[in-house]
């Protein structure tokens, strides 16, 4: 059960991030690692359905053609695939990416200068320059996930 519960939260995460309205039905496929995934996902497809906002579910296995132009998660047994077609306007949300993702180079350059500033790391109390880590860090995995929505929208 913890599978399915992963997977809606993942449904919802990837609706948000979109800005897909909650009332607004969508598409999900779902591939299985395996028979008894797949065989727990049919047996509650009328929940998953009602809490995840989906009109139409279809349940496959692993190493099945993914669909075209769709958001992924990967959850504990499952990849799920949220089509886009319809859902948003691909060309609108890449110039949105691709703004993101120029402010989150620039803030990673930005951390990264200053953490190569002797000056900085030397004199700076030594929170205050973990503190810095860790904003460069968190900034590299913001534009890591940035740059992978770019790709599977552009592929």
């Amino acid at each position: 059960m913890g599978m399915i519960m992963e997977a809606i939260k993942a449904v919802r995460n990837i609706r948000a991030e979109l800005g897909v309205a909650p009332s607004r039905r969508v598409e999900c496929h779902i591939h299985a690692a395996g028979v008894k995934e797949q065989d727990l996902l049919q047996q509650v497809v009328p929940y998953f359905n009602k809490l995840a906002g989906i009109s139409q579910l279809t349940i496959g296995r692993f190493g099945d053609a993914k669909p075209p132009k769709a958001m992924s998660a990967v959850v504990t047994g499952a990849e799920l695939y949220l089509p886009l077609s319809g859902l948003i306007d691909i060309n609108q949300e890449i110039k949105r990416l691709q703004a993101e993702l120029e402010t989150l180079n620039k803030e990673v350059l930005r951390c990264e200068k200053k953490l190569a500033n002797p000056g900085f790391v030397n004199k700076a109390p030594a929170e205050i320059v973990e503190k810095e880590r860790q904003k460069l860090a968190d900034w590299q995995q913001k534009r890591q996930r940035v740059e992978a929505r770019l790709q599977e929208l552009q592929s």
